[in-house]
C-alpha cells in the first residue's frame, strides 16, 4: 500500500464508524469521556460532560476515606450541541473493603425508562473497575428491564416493553472538584 493511499483509508475508517446521526456539541460543553457499547445489539455512544456555563459537571466523586461513590451521567448530543436523550446514569459504589464493585443503572430514550437494580432488580456487578483522582473506568454488563413511574411517584416494572441488554465501558476524567 502506498503511503498516499493510506490517509485515505483512515479517513475512510473514522468516518465509517462516527454514528450516523452525530451532532457537534456546544462550545459551552467539555467533553469528560463516555459510554461506548451496545443496548439490544446497537451501538452507541454517549459523550459525559462539564457544562463550563452552569459549572456542573455530569461526573461526580463523593465519600470519604475508603468508602468513594460515583454518580455518572453520559448522553447523546441533541441538535442544539446540548446533552440530550437517550442517555444512561450511573451511581456506583460506595467502594468499601469487601462490599465489591457494584452499581445502579439507569437508562432513558424515546420508549421511556429501563434499570438494573432500584429494589427492582437488584444491582449489577462491574468489571474491570478502576479510579483514581483523576479517572474512572468500568465495563458493565446486563439486563436493564422497562419501568414506569406509579401514581404515588415510585418505580414500577412495565411488562408492556421488552428488557434491553446492555454492554460496554465508561471511562471518564473526573472534574478537578468533583
Amino acid at each position: 500500500m502506498s503511503r498516499s493511499f493510506f490517509p485515505f483509508v483512515a479517513t475512510a475508517f473514522i468516518t465509517a464508524t462516527l454514528p450516523l446521526s452525530a451532532q457537534t456539541l456546544d462550545d459551552r460543553y467539555e467533553v469528560l469521556g463516555g459510554f461506548e457499547g451496545t443496548i439490544s445489539g446497537e451501538a452507541v455512544s454517549f459523550v459525559a460532560t462539564y457544562d463550563a456555563e452552569d459549572d456542573r459537571s455530569s461526573v461526580s466523586q463523593f465519600g470519604g476515606v475508603n468508602m468513594e461513590t460515583f454518580n455518572a451521567m453520559a448522553e447523546s448530543i441533541g441538535a442544539d450541541g446540548a446533552p440530550s436523550s437517550p442517555g444512561i446514569s450511573f451511581a456506583i459504589g460506595p467502594f468499601m473493603p469487601g462490599l465489591g464493585e457494584r452499581g445502579d443503572v439507569f437508562y432513558w430514550d424515546d420508549t421511556g425508562y429501563y434499570v438494573i437494580d432500584n429494589d427492582l432488580t437488584g444491582r449489577v456487578d462491574l468489571q474491570d473497575v478502576a479510579f483514581d483522582e483523576e479517572q474512572l473506568q468500568f465495563t458493565i454488563e446486563g439486563e436493564m428491564v422497562p419501568v414506569t413511574r406509579n401514581s404515588d411517584g415510585a418505580w414500577e416494572l412495565d411488562d408492556s416493553r421488552e428488557a434491553l441488554s446492555l454492554s460496554g465501558t465508561f471511562n471518564t476524567r473526573l472534574p478537578e472538584d468533583s
